[in-house]
Order: C-alpha cells, then structure tokens, then sequence
C-alpha cells in the first residue's frame, strides 16, 4: 500500500500540472486531495460541491463544504487569498447546523487554514502546495479519521531555543521538588535521548510523520500518560517484530542502541508542554552539535564526567552524535534505523 506521503507526493505532481482556473479544475483538485488523504472522493465522504449557503435573503454558493469538518473555498491561481477572507467567513458563519470546524482557502499553490473558533482574523497556518508532502499534518482532520491538526509548524531547522526547551524537560525531570517522582540522572537522559531520537524519525518517517507529536498531544488529554503513550512507543521501537495491531503497527525497530532499555516517565503537564514546543520545528535538520551542547551544558561538570556523557564527532556519518551513557555505543542520529 501506498504511504500518505506518497498519495501526497502523487496528488502536488498532478495539481502543479493544472492551469489553476477556479471554474474549471477547481472540483478534479480538490476531489483528487481528497483521495490523497485516503478517500474515494469528495462525494462519498457526503462533502458537497457547490454547496448552498443561504443568509440575508440571498444564496451563496461555497465550493466545497463537508459538514462538521470543513468548508473550502477555492480562488485561481497566483489570486491573492487575503482579499476573500471575509467571504470565506461569511459562508462559515452562516452554515449554521452544517458548520464546519475549519475553513481553507486555496489557490491552487497554497493552503490558508482557519480555526475561527479560536482566532478569527488569521490563519492558523499557512502551507505552500510544494510543502504539502512534509507539511500535511496541518490538514489531519481530512483524514476519514481525524486527528487532530498540527498547526504552525513552521519547518524551520532546529534552533538553539528548540533544544533548549528538550534541555529545560530534562532538567525539570530531576528536581528534587519535581511534583511526580524524582527521575533518576541516568535514567532522565535515557528518556530524554530516546524522546529526541522519536522527533527526529517522525519527521523523516522512520516513524510515520507527526506520530510522536501525536502522542505528545495525546498525553496532555484526559486519561492519556506519557508513561503508557510513549513508554509503549519505545518498547516497540525497540521490538524487531511489529505489532500485530493497535497504535503502533507502523513503527520499526530501531538498532541504535539507545532504546535497549525503556523505562517510561510519567510527564507532567509542563514538561510534556515544552516537549510538545519543541516537537513543531523540523527535526529532519537537527544539528546534533547545538543539541548535544545544549544538553551535556546542562548537566554539572562533575556528574558529566561521571556519567560518561559526550557529543561524539567522530562518528563514520561525519556529524557529532550524542552518547546514551555508554561511550562505546554512541547513538548516531543519522544511522539509527538500518
């Protein structure tokens, strides 16, 4: 079976292929992005082409409304999206019973997305067509299951700050006054090593994208607990035969090393905030020089050396690499599933 990436992949190579006349292609676009984000087609989700929206004693036609879950405008090519905001809101505001949860503008070459219900005057992002293969988490509520969307994730490389938000969640995990149990140093580093390596296969789907975003999202729900969530993502990770079923079906083995042992963390509120921060910058790009220096700075001198932590630059890969306390089993971030 085909990966979403490549449904995606599939559909940007046809749409960049159209002329982008808003009459004419507008409904073979979006019926073919529907089947991208694995449907028969726009009509068989009961979405509606040409759909009625009725107020002040007219009516409007809206090009694609799919009750409860999204109302897309469509405009032509190279056409400025801005300048039909407030018709886009109009059709929302007055779908009344039908009114869809998230609005879209397009324009062949771009997505505007929209959560009015929780800010009305921009976008809750913005993706180019040309980005939609890496970018489509952003449109999770076209799946025929939706999940929840992964918003202003903006695909920028890692930052100083996004490595410094992983560093402030390990260095909550060990405080003596943590409000749920102390982590162990040893321990705390194993996880939080083992957390990155899961961001950066997410998002160059060694796991699939945006899983591990997910499942942090997930944790802050009621009922969800990292100590299931994440701990069950590991041990899988760390398992060479795939899961029968369930969550976790998609995930690989990974041999690097790091995942050995698993034992899961019960993360608070906080730290699964700042790991959750962290997880919406582009992985894929770590610069595992900043990270490992961010992370080993951290840490007192004197426990560092303890520990046996280092950045490791002398791996076959050519990037500095970042150890799982063990300085003869260095985890490569760059070779980690073989």
């Amino acid at each position: 079976m085909q990966s979403t990436t490549q449904k995606i992949k599939e559909f940007t190579a046809f749409a960049a292929t159209l002329q982008g006349d808003e009459k004419g292609e507008s409904q073979i676009f979006l019926d073919r992005l529907f089947q991208a984000f694995g449907h028969a087609g726009v009509i068989e989700t009961g979405g509606e082409f040409e759909y009625r929206v009725r107020w002040n004693n007219t009516t409007k036609l809206a090009d694609l409304v799919w009750p409860k879950r999204v109302l897309i405008e469509m405009k032509k090519r190279g056409e400025k999206l801005q300048k039909h905001y407030l018709q886009a809101r109009d059709y929302w505001m007055n779908l009344t019973m039908d009114r869809a949860r998230y609005v879209i503008q397009c324009n062949f070459d771009e997505f505007w997305i929209y959560d009015f219900d929780h800010q009305m005057n921009e976008p809750v992002d913005r993706v180019p067509l040309t980005d939609l293969a890496t970018r489509y988490t952003a449109l999770n509520f076209l799946f025929p299951e939706a999940k929840d969307p992964q918003f202003k994730n903006d695909l920028v490389a890692v930052t100083r700050k996004a490595a410094q938000k992983v560093a402030d969640a390990f260095n909550l995990l060990i405080k003596p006054d943590r409000p749920k149990q102390t982590i162990p140093r040893d321990r705390a580093q194993r996880f939080i090593l083992q957390c990155v390596v899961a961001l950066f296969a997410e998002d160059i789907e060694l796991l699939p994208r945006g899983f591990f975003t997910e499942l942090l999202n997930d944790c802050k729900k009621p009922g969800g607990s990292s100590y299931d969530l994440l701990g069950g993502l590991f041990r899988q990770m760390a398992n060479k035969d795939p899961a029968g079923g369930g969550r976790f079906q998609e995930v690989r083995y990974f041999n690097g090393g790091i995942f050995n042992v698993v034992e899961p963390v019960d993360l608070t509120i906080s730290e699964l905030t700042l790991m959750a921060e962290a997880a919406v910058e582009n992985w894929a790009k770590i610069d595992p020089a900043i990270f490992g220096t961010l992370f080993v700075g951290s840490m007192d001198p004197k426990e560092r050396h303890a520990l046996g932590v280092h950045v490791n630059s002398q791996m076959a890969c050519g990037s500095c690499c970042i150890s799982d306390n063990d300085p003869y089993r260095p985890v490569c971030l760059q070779q980690l599933s073989r």
